[in-house]
């Protein structure tokens, strides 16, 4: 003859499949929250010949990233507190015609080395279209919050490392 199951069993059972999943819920790792960003200019002629993430560390660095090769009446300067902004330029070096940008999808940090990662549009010409045969530089000059950063990593919108930095940014 068989006893009737205990009462307990069945909370038992219930307690210890939520202790097992809250276990594996909890070992997941943590996306990276999404860090704060100002673009404060985007261009054709405000980069470099190379591929390079450079770090601007006052207003007059600045002045000269954005206006240093516009003809003409230069853009008003943005307003940036530099002691609680890291100001980068990212340029995707020499190219040439208008048909490479550069653009910002967002900025986070990742690990315990607190790396930096910018998440990008790297734009290149689309097949078979014509582009003003022209030498451009594209860049972007964003700022994020002040940090105490490893290093820094640009990434494409396919997650492809494109440039980067292994020096601390502060």
């Amino acid at each position: 003859m068989s006893q009737p199951a205990s009462p307990r069993r069945p909370t038992l059972a219930v307690l210890s499949a939520g202790m097992l999943l809250g276990a594996c819920q909890a070992q997941a790792p943590a996306r990276p929250d999404p860090l704060p960003d100002q673009v404060l200019y985007v261009g054709s002629q405000c980069g470099a010949d190379a591929p390079l993430v450079e770090r601007i560390a006052d207003a007059a660095v600045l002045r000269q990233a954005i206006a240093g090769r516009i003809v003409g009446d230069p853009p008003a300067l943005p307003t940036v507190d530099f002691d609680r902004s890291l100001v980068l330029r990212l340029s995707m070096g020499q190219q040439p015609n208008a048909g490479y940008r550069l653009g910002v999808l967002g900025t986070r940090v990742e690990g315990v080395a607190r790396r930096l990662v910018i998440d990008t549009v790297w734009a290149t010409p689309e097949p078979g279209r014509m582009y003003a045969a022209m030498v451009a530089q594209p860049c972007v000059i964003l700022a994020v919050p002040r940090g105490d950063y490893g290093s820094v990593a640009v990434l494409d919108a396919q997650g492809r490392e494109r440039m980067g930095s292994a020096q601390p940014l502060r």
